[in-house]
């Protein structure tokens, strides 16, 4: 009876939260622009260098997912091509200011605030700071699958700055199959200014279905991320393998591809890919090449990566490399478009490959790789579960056939890369 009695009370605070949020975000919408503070596009236009918010999918480690730095570099590439001179603020939590000052951005301090005192905030800071473009990282979050109320608070603050005569983009985003319930409250509410780009069809079928605010189908924006450098060592065994006649394949996998991995978890994830990779480098002429491409501790891949380097460098029959220390989304991009092909449980390691016209192969989690998939006309079979992945021999049958396939796969990606760059693009086709 208590812990009913307990549930009931949760569940009356919650709603009352979400009414509460609600209403605070519908006065702040009127009183911007009761109060006239909302702009002329002639007087948002006059300044020379525009101003730029970013609303990131991660408010702490900011890039620690090499994801969110690729959509951010590649957003700030595509606004230079129109506005050269940008002023660039980041949200964030206040431990994290230093992390976003050091990447070069200012930092505006986002506190720890409930969901219902995040209107007169974003209604507060629109009203110091004369902000001309707000994006918002949608990346996989905006289905509340993390939770409800970041995907919420990005929405008030892209339905804020409509209002308040800001410019919002609200980057291409998957959306699951299962998405939070109390989200559709604040998607109807949503300024008919405001366009939702949605980065695959699958995703984009499902977001209609769950609101009639406006969506667009686009490409992810990291398809615009322009590569940097190779790191010289890594040009170096690159070089040397293929001269030996091996073909390189890029290796990635992490603890996230099950909801709180257990350390039996890991061990299995562990254990498998070193099974194949053992295997593959008996049977074929084949080089791994092990790519993080998530820097956020627990969660990051080097907790997978490691240990699996650290059973296989000394193995005479191995031929690896493992990539040590944090490197930009664009440097991971660039070392992409030199290998011949990519396994990977991380979806923006996946775009920056296929960006490159490498062929890729994908574990999954959630359900939102099958529309990058279709983007490319590629088979689901090369989309793996992590059960499969764990079944060691199913896991090294699928990478075997991968590795054979890699010149006809090839072909495909790069007859498909030309249009996904061109829908990448139209993220910001309504600036």
């Amino acid at each position: 009876m208590k812990k009913t009695l307990k549930k009931i009370y949760h569940a009356i605070k919650h709603k009352f939260r979400l009414t509460l949020a609600i209403r605070n975000w519908q006065q702040a919408k009127v009183e911007l622009v009761s109060n006239q503070v909302k702009r002329s596009i002639t007087e948002a236009s006059a300044a020379s260098a525009k101003k730029v918010l970013i609303y990131p999918s991660d408010l702490s480690t900011i890039i620690g997912a090499l994801g969110d730095d690729a959509m951010i570099s590649a957003s700030l590439d595509q606004l230079k091509k129109t506005h050269p001179d940008l002023d660039v603020y980041m949200l964030c939590k206040p431990t994290s200011k230093e992390v976003v000052e050091s990447l070069g951005y200012k930092s505006i301090a986002f506190p720890s605030l409930d969901l219902d005192a995040h209107p007169m905030f974003f209604k507060s800071l629109y009203e110091s700071l004369s902000i001309d473009y707000l994006i918002v990282l949608g990346a996989d979050i905006m289905d509340g699958y993390y939770g409800l109320t970041h995907p919420a608070s990005a929405l008030i603050a892209a339905d804020l700055a409509a209002a308040n005569g800001i410019k919002p983009i609200v980057l291409g985003f998957s959306f699951n199959k299962a998405p939070n319930k109390d989200l559709a409250n604040f998607y109807k509410r949503l300024d008919q200014r405001l366009i939702l780009n949605v980065r695959d069809d699958i995703s984009l079928g499902r977001i209609r279905d769950f609101t009639t605010a406006n969506s667009e189908l686009v490409a992810d924006v990291a398809f615009c991320l322009i590569p940097t450098t190779v790191p010289a060592d890594v040009k170096k065994w690159i070089e040397e393998q293929k001269n030996n006649g091996n073909q390189i394949v890029g290796f990635n996998v992490h603890p996230m591809l099950l909801k709180s991995a257990s350390e039996e978890n890991i061990q299995n994830i562990v254990e498998s890919a070193v099974y194949s990779i053992k295997n593959l480098s008996e049977n074929l002429k084949v080089s791994f090449l092990l790519l993080p491409h998530d820097y956020r501790g627990k969660n990051g891949d080097s907790i997978c990566l490691e240990p699996i380097y650290e059973r296989i460098k000394n193995v005479s029959e191995i031929n690896a490399f493992f990539l040590e220390g944090k490197h930009r989304a664009s440097v991971l991009k660039a070392i992409a478009g030199m290998l011949d092909g990519v396994v990977t449980g991380r979806m923006h390691l996946a775009i920056a490959s296929l960006g490159m016209e490498t062929p890729t192969m994908c574990i999954t989690y959630q359900d939102k790789f099958e529309g990058l998939y279709r983007h490319f006309s590629l088979p689901n079979k090369l989309l793996l579960s992590p059960q499969t992945m764990m079944d060691k021999d199913t896991f090294t049958k699928e990478l075997t056939d991968f590795v054979s396939e890699l010149s006809s796969l090839k072909s495909i990606v790069s007859s498909k890369a030309p249009t996904v760059r061109s829908l990448s693009e139209k993220n910001f086709i309504n600036l």
